[in-house]
């Protein structure tokens, strides 16, 4: 019905459930006959409710791509609570590669040693060319030797409480190539978000000038505000 009322410019109003209820307290809670259907169109004739804004075509965009970046990043927080779980019994000591947020050169590291027996019995420099050569960031010999020296440090350390073939060694790296395209969606989305804004609306360089606010920030608010012209006040926006 919006879809409809959309494409042939007919005004409307899209009403809050919330909001209807409390304005027609003989509403039950799910709405489905057909009196329900009639004490709402009573309740249109009786309040007064403000017409649907729609948005234009980048602003509904830019919705659209700010809340499946919300989406992507909850399901990265998810994966890497159970990504958490599984390392704890193959190899814990890895998380302390992690900062405070996912990497995907931690991932790619944990991918190839997920289990302290993969580490034990290799080399400093053949640990080092693996690192290299089989991480999709570029890593200096430098940072290669760090990486290796610490993985080392942190083999040494671990008791595991499973065996190298084991179903949670599976997992750990099942879970690693997933985070890892999560990851890359969440950077491809934060780039369309910005890129967008940034050629398309006025304001992405008012909102980037204030303190404290960058680019991802300014396009996530935009998008999720949407243009914030069509409110009377403050109070509406907040």
């Amino acid at each position: 019905v919006e879809r409809f009322c959309t494409d042939n410019q007919l005004p409307y109003c899209l009403l809050n459930p919330l909001d209807l209820k409390l304005k027609t307290n003989s509403l039950r809670r799910l709405k489905t006959d057909r009196q329900d259907a009639h004490r709402i169109a009573r309740a249109t004739l009786n309040n007064h409710f403000r017409l649907k804004q729609t948005r234009t075509r980048v602003y509904a965009k830019m919705h659209e791509l700010a809340r499946f970046y919300e989406r992507v990043q909850t399901d990265i927080h998810i994966k890497h609570v159970q990504l958490h779980t599984q390392l704890q019994q193959t190899f814990p000591e890895l998380e302390q590669l992690f900062t405070s947020r996912v990497s995907k050169l931690a991932l790619n590291v944990v991918s190839l040693f997920p289990h302290p027996s993969l580490v034990q019995g290799l080399s400093r420099t053949v640990l080092k060319n693996q690192l290299i050569h089989s991480t999709d960031k570029k890593l200096s010999k430098v940072k290669g030797i760090q990486y290796a020296e610490k993985l080392q440090a942190l083999a040494k350390d671990s008791y595991p409480a499973v065996d190298p073939d084991s179903v949670q060694v599976q997992a750990v790296r099942y879970y690693c190539r997933i985070l890892i395209n999560l990851i890359r969606q969440k950077e491809a989305l934060t780039k369309q978000l910005v890129t967008l804004a940034n050629n398309s609306l006025l304001e992405f360089a008012v909102i980037t000038s204030m303190p404290g606010i960058g680019a991802q920030s300014a396009a996530e608010l935009i998008g999720e505000l949407g243009d914030i012209r069509r409110f009377d006040n403050a109070n509406q926006l907040n």
